[in-house]
């Protein structure tokens, strides 16, 4: 799926904000502030999605030592599962931090769990396995992450991976919360050139979120007890 970028967002909460109608007027202070919005939403529309919305599902391979380091985008680990040999999902693999090792007398993670670790010193999360555990691979879900943007002097449209976090480099992944983004952060743009605030955005976030519920609300389904069928299967 393609996402938008935060570029092409801020610049579409301009235009609705000042009335700007050409890309050629809008200015580097727009820009900076629309960019400022833009990391200001995080605890109010980002957050205000619900896990399903948010989550990733990717595979991983731990190292040697049992650590698996995880995609940028990864916040929050949900859920860790094994896969077999022949592709097939085993047992869920649960968390068992530290302490929990101690108290068991363990002294390492025991098989069939995982921890969290630090993050790497580029910011991705880490988890470790037990490595004795002989899993080649494993399937994880977890929460994506709200990556705040900036306007890098470094950014080169030649290259841009080299600056990711540039606003117009990165996506916005909440495409169901596009227009809510976009109303919030005209909304404070109004309100930066001395406008009254409207508070529109609220109401198209109420709404959006209210239309995924009952859209949520109609897929589900009935899932029988694990302990009649032994494994839960895939996800």
């Amino acid at each position: 799926m393609a996402y938008k970028t935060v570029e092409s967002i801020c610049k579409a909460a301009i235009r609705d904000a000042f009335r700007i109608y050409t890309t050629a007027a809008i200015t580097a202070d727009m820009i900076q502030q629309a960019v400022d919005f833009y990391n200001a939403s995080e605890p109010i529309v980002w957050r205000a999605f619900h896990w399903k919305t948010k989550k990733i599902e990717e595979t991983a391979v731990p190292d040697s030592e049992g650590i698996i380091t995880l995609g940028a985008d990864v916040d929050i680990v949900r859920a860790v599962q094994p896969i077999d040999t022949d592709g097939d999902p085993g047992m869920l693999v649960w968390h068992e931090d530290e302490i929990r090792s101690a108290m068991l007398g363990n002294g390492t993670i025991s098989s069939g769990k995982f921890d969290h670790m630090d993050d790497a010193d580029d910011g991705s999360r880490r988890i470790k396995v037990n490595a004795d555990d002989d899993v080649s691979t494993y399937k994880i879900l977890a929460f994506r992450r709200f990556v705040k943007a900036e306007v890098s002097a470094d950014y080169d449209s030649g290259e841009p991976s080299a600056t990711p976090s540039d606003y117009r480099v990165l996506t916005w992944k909440l495409d169901q919360a596009e227009s809510t983004l976009i109303s919030f952060i005209t909304d404070k743009l109004r309100g930066w050139k001395g406008a009254d605030e409207t508070g529109k955005w609220k109401h198209s976030l109420n709404g959006t979120i209210k239309d995924l519920r009952e859209q949520e609300a109609n897929e589900q389904l009935i899932t029988p007890d694990e302990g009649s069928f032994g494994e839960l299967g895939d996800w």
